[in-house]
């Protein structure tokens, strides 16, 4: 039997399961925290690239044990925007620095990195990346490092898959463009690292930036030794595409919300970078045209700590409040009054400056409303991108997926009327983890591109 462990490292969790491809059935599923951050300094947030190692040992271990050999592939899907700095003898000479990190912010000598970056670029990043540009993107930070603690030469750049298959020493040097991509210094439309930016970067700090080569789904990127052989370890792809391919979304009639700490908007089409939204790549010859960065469980988390401000009485963790805010009726979130502006962080989509809680009544200050209106002002945000993103109003059916859905179930209701189109949550699995099964045919040869496999999970 070709059994296939699929792992994701999402933000928040780690999620794993066996998938046996000859059955189809996806089981041995566990979740695992995400690794913590280990600063304390605000607007940094990083972790230990050995403790990605012992984290991903663990649990593969775990399955190996299990299944006694039988494993014949490892699938990766991961957090994006993240990247840890190598030397020439592929050393680690940072931490992880994850997307959530904003240190380009910082100021060195009077200005910060991101401001130096985008003063030489002006619209040029977009151009290359496909992506608007955000101080939480590695080449932000990787430069910010680089001026900070004087490195100079050679630096490698990798993401965390990249990382993972160099754990034993075996890794063949190669990057799925969903995970290049977010490194923001891949140039989309040549397939390569950009010049551009490694010019900008040798003239800022003297260093000279490369990272590994692009590779297809389904190649393998390095090897896991095991008690039972070397077991391949394939390409990581972006956890946001892989949510996208696993809830099945199709080109041309699906609109994707894909909602878990952080939120995109996004449909599957051509490589043409379109005029109201960002270019990713995605399997195959597409491409995604995305709305990302839209504030969700991050910014719900942070207004759930934070309740007590506001509200006197409400002494519950935020593990209980969630537990009630999925439990609000629609008319209480419909009826409920005051407005939270969810983008806190300054990479956040529709970043204005953060103005807080507004329509504040202290006739209906109560943790009900508070917790109706934060779910009401959540869903507001998806209404201009999903207008963006379709604005002929030509796709009918959004497909919604991610942690926050299953959580709050009554979301595909709320978004069907605000939206005007048909809004599905297709699956009770994790939409990554079906997304890796797919993947898995493809690394396996039972299919030879992304819409096969994708078409043979109905059969």
């Amino acid at each position: 039997m070709p059994f296939y462990l699929l792992l994701d490292f999402g933000a928040t969790r780690v999620k794993a399961a066996i998938c046996d491809l000859d059955s189809g059935k996806i089981n041995h599923i566990n979740n695992f925290p995400a690794l913590p951050n280990e600063v304390t300094k605000l607007g940094r947030h990083e972790f230990s690239p050995k403790k990605i190692w012992d984290q991903f040992s663990h649990i593969s271990d775990h399955y190996i044990k299990i299944f006694k050999g039988q494993i014949k592939g490892i699938m990766l899907s991961s957090q994006m925007h993240g990247f840890i700095l190598l030397n020439k003898n592929n050393k680690p000479i940072t931490n992880y620095v994850s997307w959530k990190d904003e240190r380009s912010l910082e100021i060195i000598k009077g200005i910060d990195t991101y401001s130096i970056v985008m003063n030489s670029l002006k619209n040029k990043f977009r151009k290359i990346t496909g992506m608007n540009p955000r101080p939480g993107f590695p080449f932000m930070n990787a430069l910010h490092s680089c001026r900070k603690n004087r490195i100079t030469g050679y630096c490698k750049m990798i993401t965390l898959p990249d990382w993972i298959a160099m754990i034993s020493n075996k890794s063949m040097d190669k990057t799925h463009p969903t995970m290049l991509a977010g490194l923001g210094i891949y140039d989309i439309n040549r397939n390569k690292l950009s010049n551009d930016l490694c010019n900008l970067a040798k003239k800022i700090t003297k260093v000279v930036l490369s990272i590994n080569l692009p590779s297809k789904e389904g190649g393998v990127a390095g090897y896991y030794k095991s008690g039972y052989g070397d077991i391949p370890i394939y390409v990581g792809v972006g956890d946001h595409q892989c949510a996208v391919l696993g809830a099945g979304n199709i080109k041309g009639k699906t609109i994707s919300i894909n909602i878990g700490t952080g939120s995109q908007v996004s449909v599957i089409k051509g490589r043409k970078i379109p005029v109201n939204a960002e270019l990713r790549p995605y399997f195959g010859k597409d491409a995604l045209a995305t709305i990302t960065h839209i504030p969700a469980g991050r910014s719900i988390d942070y207004y759930l700590r934070n309740i007590h401000l506001f509200i006197k009485k409400s002494s519950r963790s935020p593990n209980d409040l969630w537990k009630k805010m999925a439990k609000l009726k629609v008319n209480d979130i419909e009826n409920s009054s005051l407005f939270f502006d969810l983008a806190l962080f300054k990479s956040a989509w529709n970043y204005k400056g953060n103005t807080g809680i507004t329509n504040i009544s202290k006739v209906k200050l109560t943790e009900k409303d508070y917790l109706a209106s934060l779910v009401k002002s959540f869903v507001a945000q998806y209404k201009d991108a999903v207008d963006q993103i379709d604005p002929g109003k030509k796709i009918k059916l959004c497909i919604i997926s991610g942690g926050i859905p299953k959580k709050l179930k009554y979301l595909p209701g709320i978004f069907s009327g605000i939206l005007k189109r048909k809004t599905i949550l297709p699956t009770k699995i994790d939409e990554t983890l079906i997304g890796l099964k797919v993947l898995a045919l493809i690394a396996s040869k039972k299919a030879n591109n992304y819409i096969a496999a994708q078409k043979s999970l109905g059969k």
